[in-house]
């Protein structure tokens, strides 16, 4: 994710012939504006980009797609020129080679196709579906192992500590399997469900 604000982006996106792809993502961050999902599309969108960073590294290409994030405090300027009136917004932009023909504003217009309809639970597949709709670009998503590789530790540490005592608790549980009365009462409470569950059967006739 790059982030970006009205200079930068006026340069790179609007004021310049551009052979890349953006995927534009408007958000306010800041606690007064009380944006709960921003955090969370910021999150996942970040996902998608590394995801698709990963891909072209893979195949050993030049990335031609770009993730930009404007953020309302520093792009008050990109967000009235879109006419922007709630966030997060999350659009679209295809290669742009040339500005001599175009007219006068229409470089803030957002077709509706181009942009992104935010779910109410937004998440990176959603979004690299929408890029493969837009880009024809497929891109799986990859995340990060970190709490896997955690739980794994914590796991192991758990049954390390548990090894000893289990161990010295041996000779009683081998005991308590020992114990005839105990298997004669499971023995017993194993028959009981099968002869209730029989005679349910006979007395109800449920469907099979």
């Amino acid at each position: 994710m790059i982030t970006l604000d009205d200079a930068t982006y006026s340069y790179y996106a609007i004021t310049k012939p551009r052979p890349y792809t953006l995927i534009v993502f408007l958000t306010a961050a800041h606690p007064k504006f009380k944006c709960g999902i921003c955090k969370q599309i910021d999150s996942e969108l970040t996902v998608l980009a590394d995801s698709y960073a990963k891909l072209m590294i893979n195949r050993k290409e030049e990335k031609d797609i770009f993730f930009i994030r404007l953020d309302y405090e520093s792009s008050q300027k990109v967000f009235n020129s879109y006419a922007v009136s709630s966030v997060p917004l999350i659009f679209h932009l295809s290669p742009l080679l040339s500005t001599d023909n175009l007219k006068p504003g229409s470089e803030y217009e957002i077709l509706h196709r181009d942009k992104y309809t935010v779910p109410s639970d937004p998440d990176a597949e959603s979004m690299a579906l929408f890029l493969a709709d837009r880009t024809n670009v497929t891109v799986d998503i990859e995340r990060t192992m970190l709490f896997v590789y955690l739980a794994l530790v914590i796991i192991f540490i758990v049954i390390a500590a548990l090894v000893q005592p289990v161990i010295n608790s041996l000779p009683f549980w081998l005991r308590l399997v020992q114990l005839k009365p105990l298997w004669i009462a499971v023995s017993f409470g194993v028959y009981t469900c099968a002869i209730s569950g029989f005679i349910f059967d006979i007395i109800r006739s449920p469907q099979m």
